[in-house]
């Protein structure tokens, strides 16, 4: 499953890279629906790119087929964003904890101040590879995946100077 999200901030380039750089930002995604606390597992900078994992864990219910996917186990992963800030662009890779050799995420975001705002596009993928059974886990697990990545957006935004 392909996605395209957009997401509009109030502040300039830097200000939204400043709080993507953050590790309080990561801790404050346990704000999101049905996430347990985050753990900072890596924050680390080097000239101008900034690393950020963080493990989450769902705690929230879990359609059939998402059970069925993960074996009846937690769900948990970790998230790693790569951010380049001569670029303005990072690199998002979610790995599984559970079910990891067939659920993949990956994405790119790109940053471009717009004139009145700082313009954030994310493109990525989310796949399942379960013969049968993956273009369905996909449609069922996907969208809850892009609404924590919207409502991981509105965080940001409310962390803006």
């Amino acid at each position: 499953m392909l996605f395209h999200l957009q997401h509009r901030f109030a502040a300039p380039v830097d200000a939204v890279e400043s709080v993507m750089c953050d590790p309080d930002f990561y801790v404050a995604l346990g704000e999101l629906p049905d996430i347990g606390e985050p753990k900072i597992l890596e924050h680390s900078a080097t000239g101008k790119r900034v690393s950020v994992k963080v493990r989450l864990t769902f705690t929230g219910y879990m359609e059939p087929i998402a059970q069925k996917v993960l074996r009846g186990q937690t769900p948990s992963w970790v998230q790693l964003l790569e951010i380049d800030l001569d670029a303005h662009t990072a690199e998002l890779r979610i790995d599984p904890d559970v079910a990891g050799s067939v659920v993949r995420c990956t994405g790119h975001y790109d940053l471009k101040w717009d004139g009145d705002h700082t313009v954030r596009n994310l493109d990525g993928e989310f796949a399942v590879r379960i013969p049968m059974l993956g273009k369905r886990a996909e449609k069922a697990i996907g969208p809850g995946i892009v609404r924590r990545l919207d409502i991981e957006a509105d965080i940001l935004r409310k962390r803006l100077p």
